[in-house]
């Protein structure tokens, strides 16, 4: 029985970890299919806001909802499928990963890319622009190419700002708690930051929030359940603006963000 349950154990534990991201398409506003949204300076939260720092591992993530239709240079099509082939101007280390796997996703799915790794010394300290290229499948239109963000589907613009060594701009998110899977997510009505966690096992861990500039807003310790489980956190007074998360249990952390409206 100690052995089964052994194995069930390491089992349940390599199909937690085979996940590369965990779709989360509560923040992608109903005129877009992905989030975050490229950065326009008159749409707030738009852009990517997780710093590169050189030397020290980063994880952005994008949540797709791939809807049945678009419109495309002012025709409405009616999509099949969604393939992103390729991401262009990543700096050196980073690589990217999708949910599904192969990263093809189908009309009314949802999925989640992550780009990651550690940037290395070879990169200048400097914004770097990135394209995410798919291969758009319609009913009506042969297979397009496309770079995105377009000035044809979203305007805008993705950039990864790498930052020196050390730098206090940078928040790492190591996804390092084995068998966690965690969503966190700002709740504007009530005003309580929420954690939606699955793990296998208990343990003791501590939630802390920084702001974009590194400074500290709230720190609590609470308790992981075994199991899913629910956890609320008062964020009285806080501002609009973009925060970070991170979950610390023992030596290993998991990291993230929110964005406050």
């Amino acid at each position: 029985m100690r052995l089964f349950s052994t194995l069930f154990f390491l089992f349940a534990l390599s199909i937690l970890n085979a996940q590369v991201c965990v779709p989360d398409t509560t923040q992608i506003p109903p005129t877009s299919f992905i989030y975050p949204l490229p950065y326009q300076d008159t749409v707030p939260g738009s852009g990517i806001h997780n710093k590169a720092c050189i030397n020290t591992y980063y994880e952005q993530v994008f949540h797709v909802k791939v809807p049945s239709e678009v419109v495309f240079l002012g025709f409405p099509v009616h999509i099949k499928n969604i393939k992103l082939n390729s991401i262009d101007g990543l700096p050196a280390g980073l690589s990217y990963a999708c949910e599904p796997d192969g990263c093809s996703m189908d009309a009314n799915t949802i999925g989640c890319m992550k780009i990651y790794g550690t940037p290395d010394a070879s990169n200048e300290v400097k914004i770097y622009p990135i394209a995410l290229n798919f291969t758009f499948s319609t009913v009506e239109l042969p297979p397009l190419d496309l770079s995105f963000p377009s000035d044809n589907i979203a305007p805008g613009k993705y950039e990864i700002e790498v930052k020196a060594e050390g730098s206090p701009d940078c928040v790492a998110a190591i996804h390092t708690i084995p068998g966690l899977i965690h969503r966190v997510y700002y709740n504007n009505n009530s005003g309580i930051l929420v954690a939606d966690l699955e793990s296998i096992g208990q343990m003791d861990a501590r939630l802390s929030v920084f702001s974009s500039s590194g400074n500290p807003v709230k720190s609590e310790k609470f308790k992981i359940d075994n199991g899913k489980s629910h956890h609320e956190f008062a964020m009285n007074n806080i501002q609009p603006g973009v925060y970070f998360y991170q979950i610390t249990s023992g030596n290993k952390s998991i990291a993230g963000k929110v964005i406050i409206f």
